[in-house]
């Protein structure tokens, strides 16, 4: 499907929460960041991990685009210096997690 699930610590975030800005976030950014950035799912190199509003757009879509567990993704946007928003998948809530919690998982987009 040309996206990837995995659990990967972020070791920074950025402010962005728009859609289509959550790639600016990712330029800062280590851990489950980079492992998006560094992926090259239908042979393309432009993934990242989505902001708050880009996350949120996935879980609308979850099940027309599948692959989803009912469990927390992180998004790429800050709450505050500690901690970076994160969705969860089986009620849609937004809560806020430590950004090196490895048991969160990410799924890299592309622009769209």
């Amino acid at each position: 499907t040309g996206v990837q699930t995995c659990a990967l610590p972020i070791c920074g975030v950025g402010r962005a929460r728009q859609v289509g800005n959550g790639a600016g976030n990712c330029v800062v950014m280590e851990g489950a960041a980079t492992v998006c950035r560094n992926y090259a799912g239908g042979g393309f190199t432009d993934w990242y991990l989505p902001n708050k509003a880009e996350i949120n757009k996935l879980y609308i879509n979850r099940i027309m685009i599948g692959g989803f567990e009912s469990t927390l993704y992180w998004s790429s946007s800050e709450f505050d210096g500690g901690y970076a928003w994160e969705q969860d998948f089986e009620t849609g809530l937004y809560v806020h997690g430590y950004k090196t919690d490895v048991s969160i998982n990410v799924r890299a987009v592309r622009s769209f």
